[in-house]
């Protein structure tokens, strides 16, 4: 495990305790999210971010066509989740998303 002591740099430090890759469905779509569950090692505690992939196109000026890609990006209307452990940090993540989503 990293020692943020030795990085007096870093105003702020955190490890990847675990990241899990779910598929759902929100508003008539399939959506890709991850959540990421992070251990912060200069406060401790644990805490979640959910970035979703997003489809991006833009034309390339030069070539004068389009180009896509997907990117992971921050989703900003998520509310911030922690938890004592990387467990209850991810299970609070899921019952968020799981708010976000279509109901069968």
């Amino acid at each position: 495990m990293p020692d943020p002591q030795t990085s007096p740099f870093c105003s702020e430090f955190h490890v990847v305790e675990k990241s899990v890759e779910l598929v759902v469905r929100m508003r008539g779509a399939e959506q890709r999210v991850r959540i990421d569950v992070l251990h912060d090692l200069k406060q401790g505690g644990y805490h979640a971010t959910t970035p979703a992939q997003k489809d991006v196109t833009w034309k390339a000026p030069v070539l004068a066509m389009h180009a896509t890609a997907q990117i992971w990006t921050g989703w900003a209307d998520f509310p911030w989740v922690q938890g004592e452990t990387a467990e209850a940090a991810l299970s609070s993540a899921l019952s968020v998303l799981r708010e976000h989503c279509d109901r069968d």
